[in-house]
């Protein structure tokens, strides 16, 4: 009878130390989103990662960042992510009015970049070709082109 409770504390004391050992791991799981071509440093620049395809590239984002401009480049860390797939959209709101404006034809008139760096002629790339797996524990380092 004496046993019960030294395992008992001793299964809650590996639960415990198990649970710390996914936090850490998720609290390392980083992506870094290092972006380059900024036409000015007018503005702001909204950097958004998304770990699903709902709401791509303009709203529902797992995380947001809103950064000062400073030169042709910049760059926005996503931490404590979990392992799984995501993208990354990034707007350079040079008026200020916190949304992407469009020319006559409907063409981006500032600039914007995402994840592996995809574009076409007449849309935005979707989620699904933005998108990139992230490991546990993993520091994953993206190269993002601005399009302006």
């Amino acid at each position: 009878m004496k046993r019960y409770p030294q395992l008992l504390l001793l299964s809650i004391l590996g639960l415990a130390l198990s649970t710390a050992a996914v936090a850490q791991e998720e609290a390392k799981t980083v992506v870094r989103a290092e972006i380059h071509g900024l036409k000015s440093t007018k503005g702001k620049l909204y950097c958004s990662i998304y770990a699903k395809a709902e709401g791509w590239p303009a709203k529902s984002a797992l995380q947001n960042q809103t950064l000062v401009i400073r030169g042709k480049d910049a760059v926005c860390t996503f931490e404590g992510l979990k392992a799984g797939t995501y993208a990354v959209s990034v707007l350079h709101d040079e008026n200020g009015n916190g949304e992407m404006d469009y020319g006559a034809f409907g063409a981006p008139a500032e600039g914007w970049a995402s994840s592996n760096n995809v574009t076409h002629t007449f849309s935005g790339p979707d989620f699904q070709e933005s998108s990139f797996a992230l490991k546990a524990g993993e520091t994953k380092v993206l190269s993002l082109e601005v399009h302006n």
